[in-house]
C-alpha cells in the first residue's frame, strides 16, 4: 500500500525473476529487499522478536548480499539466493499484513 515500497518490491522482483538468470541480478534483488527492511528493524521486533530480527540481518550481512568482506560467505548457487530472496520477501509481506491487522 506504500507507493515507494511497492516500487522497490517490483524492482527487486523484476531483477530476481528476469531471464536469463544472473547471480548478480539475484543478489541485487536480495540487497534491494534488505534495504526495504533496514529502516523497519526496530518495528520488525514487535512482530518477530528482537533475537529473530537480529539473526535475520546477520544472514544478509554474513553472506555476500550487503557486504563483501574477506569473512563474507560467497553464495554461488541460485538456490542459496532463492532462500534469501523469498525469506526477505515473505518477511516484508508478513510484516505489513500483521501491521495492518493491528490497526
Amino acid at each position: 500500500g506504500n507507493y515507494e515500497t511497492d516500487e522497490k518490491l517490483n524492482h527487486a522482483r523484476k531483477l530476481f525473476l528476469s531471464e536469463p538468470k544472473s547471480l548478480d541480478n539475484m543478489r541485487s534483488a536480495c540487497e534491494a529487499l534488505s534495504y526495504i527492511l533496514e529502516p523497519l528493524r526496530d518495528d520488525l521486533a514487535l512482530y518477530f522478536g528482537s533475537t529473530d530480527v537480529s539473526d535475520f540481518f546477520q544472514i544478509v550481512n554474513r553472506f555476500d548480499i550487503r557486504h563483501n568482506k574477506e569473512s563474507t560467505i560467497k553464495l554461488v548457487e541460485p538456490e542459496q539466493l532463492e532462500w534469501i530472496f523469498y525469506s526477505l520477501l515473505n518477511t516484508i509481506n508478513t510484516y505489513y499484513k500483521l501491521k495492518q491487522k493491528g490497526k
